[in-house]
């Protein structure tokens, strides 16, 4: 969320709140008896507007109405060029940030993936030391302690943050 202020020509302070999420909305469909399950990416945005302190309406989706002025509620509300562009270039950064944001997560949600089947493919999920020496032993014996594939265990702590993420 990022905050907007600036001052009417009757001097009254006029504060924009505005603020813009992507996420992922997960839902079940049954179709004609097939249930599966359908992921949706959803965007919110709105711009709340304070005057003198005080709530006085939304406006959703970001859409700054064309022209100087726009309606909201019973009032209208005045824009210089200016104005409006600083307001879009908010708009736009927010956008930005929360697609690169959404970006991440993806990244972090694939990683926890092959961490949750790389680990459920192992003979065992030892705890973090057993995972080490184990990782030691085979540089020993593969590598004779030298410098070659040591391949990486996955220890029971790494498998339940692995797990937190995907719940999430």
């Amino acid at each position: 969320m990022k905050t907007y202020k600036f001052n009417t020509e009757s001097g009254k302070e006029i504060t924009l709140e505005i603020s813009y999420t992507i996420e992922k909305v997960s839902f079940n469909r049954d179709l004609d008896g097939y249930d599966y399950k359908e992921e949706e990416v959803v965007e919110n945005g709105e711009i709340k507007i304070y005057v003198e302190g005080k709530e006085f309406g939304t406006i959703k989706d970001l859409y700054l109405p064309e022209g100087k002025n726009f309606r909201v509620g019973n009032a209208i509300i005045k824009l210089t060029d200016d104005q409006r562009a600083e307001i879009n270039v908010i708009i736009t950064e927010l956008k930005e940030a929360a697609k690169v944001e959404e970006e991440v997560e993806e990244v972090e949600i694939e990683e926890a993936k092959a961490i949750v089947e790389k680990a459920e493919s192992q003979k065992e999920i030892p705890a973090y030391e057993t995972a080490n020496g184990m990782e030691r032993e085979h540089n020993e014996i593969y590598n004779e302690g030298g410098e070659g594939y040591v391949p990486h265990i996955i220890d029971k702590d790494e498998y339940r943050r692995a797990l937190k993420a995907l719940s999430r």
